[in-house]
């Protein structure tokens, strides 16, 4: 009996800890608006990545709650637009060790109940959701008009041959060391040679720079089954037709125009992802 009470008061602990709110402290800044402290916000996003959906949204509203009732209070403090900004750092970011596609989408939603934005502040917030949807897989692979260096102008979605399967688009930037170090890598990977002999799969790279001179020396650095373009109207770097934090990065789209991976950092993912079709 007593053990057995021990364990439902252990069980009670344990549920409140779960439900209970992570502390975030609003404090005021010299610009006038209301943040919370670095380490109180990581410890944040951490609850949030280690929770369940319900649970998430939880925390989320927690979060989004008292920010929006800071900005209610001062409009011109932008501390909804702060938490907003400081939400899109830890889970929106590549480089941030709580990024998470799925956390931040949920974060996305509940920003979407704020009701004290002010106009920019909104603009944000629907320009870092369309970042998210960019090319996700499931959708339909953007297009836009490419080049050679030259005249010779064509479109994407042109490229994609209905006699190969798969494509594997490798995306790339101008005076980009990592770019160069995935183009070696890929450039080797005996594989995608085999692929593209079977014809069970095509490669296109796309250069996402302005410098022809330097896109002219990098092709060169491909073997030759990899169809090199460039991206004759800057649309990625400057329209946000991929997700420029994914660059250098590979996309796989089928020959429906479907996005089925995007955003892989290296050879072995893609190879990853052919073996377990």
């Amino acid at each position: 009996m007593i053990k057995n009470l021990r364990l439902l008061l252990l069980a009670a602990v344990l549920a409140a800890a779960c439900t209970s709110p992570v502390p975030l402290t609003f404090q005021a800044g010299e610009d006038g608006s209301w943040s919370v402290p670095g380490e109180q916000l990581d410890a944040w996003a951490r609850a949030i990545l280690r929770a369940d959906d319900t649970r998430a949204a939880q925390l989320l509203d927690q979060g989004y709650r008292q920010a929006d009732s800071l900005s209610a209070g001062d409009p011109q403090a932008r501390t909804l637009e702060r938490f907003a900004l400081d939400v899109a750092e830890r889970f929106m970011n590549l480089m941030s060790p709580f990024y998470d596609d799925h956390a931040y989408e949920m974060a996305l939603d509940r920003e979407q109940e704020c009701v004290h934005w002010t106009s920019w502040g909104r603009r944000g917030m629907d320009w870092r959701r369309s970042i998210l949807n960019l090319n996700r897989p499931g959708t339909r692979v953007c297009d836009f008009w490419l080049s050679k260096g030259g005249e010779a102008p064509d479109t994407l979605l042109r490229q994609l041959l209905p006699g190969a399967p798969l494509t594997v688009l490798f995306l790339y930037g101008e005076s980009c060391p990592s770019c160069e170090r995935l183009m070696e890598e890929i450039g080797a990977n005996r594989r995608f040679a085999r692929l593209a002999e079977q014809g069970k799969a095509q490669f296109i790279s796309l250069y996402t720079g302005e410098d022809r001179a330097e896109f002219a020396a990098l092709r060169q650095r491909l073997p030759a089954y990899w169809d090199n373009w460039m991206d004759r109207e800057s649309v990625v770097k400057y329209n946000r037709a991929f997700d420029t934090r994914r660059i250098p990065s590979l996309y796989i789209i089928d020959n429906k125009e479907i996005v089925l991976q995007r955003g892989l950092e290296s050879a072995r993912e893609v190879e990853s992802f052919l073996k377990s079709r």
